[in-house]
């Protein structure tokens, strides 16, 4: 996570997405005040070092989150619900319809869960894949002035522009 206080954000934040595409990542979420991005582990240090390049780090941190025993868990509940699922099919040939009626409907909740895990196991794996970067922009928009007639007249000759730059 990573709080970059800049001049132009929206020619940094292209500038952010052009590196992060050249390395193999991807945005998911672009604003105009943050962006969330994908990159592989091995590519961070040097993404962090040109973001903080663009800009001056208010803040940073970095956080790791360890996935190994989610990743774990979920194979273990994958694999038990296919061997469950696998007996099941045995018992098929051996029971007479109603059995077999409801053999079926488990197995079909079984499906269910299984089809359940494995995506939760395909998120997960992702997550490892990826290293997850927030990147938030802190700028100050510049207002323009609005001019407006005076009643006083030579407060219509003073350039406001020429003045508030040197002022």
């Amino acid at each position: 996570s990573v709080t970059l206080k800049v001049v132009h954000p929206t020619r940094v934040r292209g500038e952010v997405l052009a590196k992060v595409a050249a390395v193999g990542g991807y945005p998911t979420l672009v604003t105009d005040a943050e962006v969330q991005l994908r990159v592989s582990p091995a590519e961070l240090a040097g993404l962090l070092e040109f973001i903080a390049a663009a800009g001056v780090v208010v803040e940073k941190s970095l956080a790791r989150d360890d996935r190994t025993e989610e990743i774990a868990r979920l194979r273990g509940r994958l694999r038990s619900k296919r061997e469950i699922l696998g007996r099941l099919r045995g018992f098929i040939d051996d029971s007479n319809v109603q059995a077999t009626l409801r053999i079926e409907q488990t197995m079909g909740q079984i499906v269910g869960e299984i089809e359940q895990i494995a995506g939760q196991l395909r998120v997960e794996e992702d997550r490892t894949q990826f290293a997850a970067v927030n990147l938030r922009f802190q700028f100050r928009r510049l207002d323009r002035v609005t001019y407006v007639r005076s009643p006083f007249g030579w407060l219509n000759t003073i350039d406001l522009d020429r003045f508030l730059a040197n002022f």
